[in-house]
Order: C-alpha cells, then structure tokens, then sequence
C-alpha cells in the first residue's frame, strides 16, 4: 500500500460481477473499499494517487486480527471481463499470468504477475501486513476526500 496515512470507507458488494463492474467500470475516491459479502475477509482498497488516475487496488486478506496486502492491481486498466477473472482468480487463490514482454519492457497489472515475469520462485507471493483504517460510512462523513 502507498497510502498508508488514508482512511477508508467499505462497501459491500453482492457478487464478483458487481465487484469487477465496480472495480473497472468506474473511478472512485480515494478512500473507496470494496469488500464483498461472500467474503468479507478479502478487502479491495483504493491505493490511487486521485480520482481521475488508473484505479489502483491494494488487496487485503484478513487474517485473524492481522491485515496482509497480498495484491496490488490496476483495475484501471482492465475492462469489466478482465477485471472478473481477475477477482475470482483472487478468490480462489490463483496468480494470474497477465505480464506481457514488451520489448524489453515489462508491462504488469499486478504485483504478482510482475514478480512472476521477473523470475521470482513460484510460490513466493505478496505478504506484506498493512494496518490500515478503515472507518464506517457515519464516522467517515464529510471528510474532504469525499467531498
């Protein structure tokens, strides 16, 4: 996460299909989270520099009392589709192999994939603890990232 200093605010989504619609079809503050009811363990927050950049994702498991970020994703970058395999690829624990060599020049989604292209041993995945704040929507109101 690079925002480690931001507040969010979580919504409940139904499905992965509104998740990725969500996630891809639209810009959110700043301090958008998305979680989804199926799994309230897995949380996707907003880790973008501004609400008009490439909608980055930090994604968060929750384990226990403990917080990992175990994904870094721009969902920005993909379409509804995309954005869907990608999900349920989360969900059911799976790497996704999106890097693609362009030239010399490595161009990733995520941060897995990324690691992946680079060489680094299978397996070897993000698991970073993070702690970050997450407010409920009454104590979150009228703070200026949401005005």
């Amino acid at each position: 996460m690079v925002h480690k200093q931001r507040i969010w605010t979580l919504a409940m989504v139904g499905s992965s299909e509104e998740l990725a619609e969500k996630l891809a079809g639209h810009t959110w503050t700043t301090c958008s989270g998305f979680a989804l009811e199926e799994r309230p363990d897995l949380l996707f927050l907003n880790d973008s520099f501004s609400e008009d950049g490439a909608q980055e994702y930090a994604v968060v498991r929750r384990e226990g009392d403990d917080l990992y970020q175990v994904e870094s994703i721009t969902f920005g970058w993909m379409d509804r589709d995309e954005a869907l395999v990608t999900i349920r690829g989360l969900l059911a624990g799976a790497v996704l192999p999106m890097a693609v060599d362009k030239g010399g020049v490595v161009v990733s989604r995520s941060i897995a994939d990324l690691r992946e292209a680079l060489g680094a041993p299978a397996g070897d995945a993000m698991h970073v603890r993070v702690t970050p704040c997450i407010e409920g929507r009454a104590q979150h109101r009228g703070r200026s990232c949401c005005a």
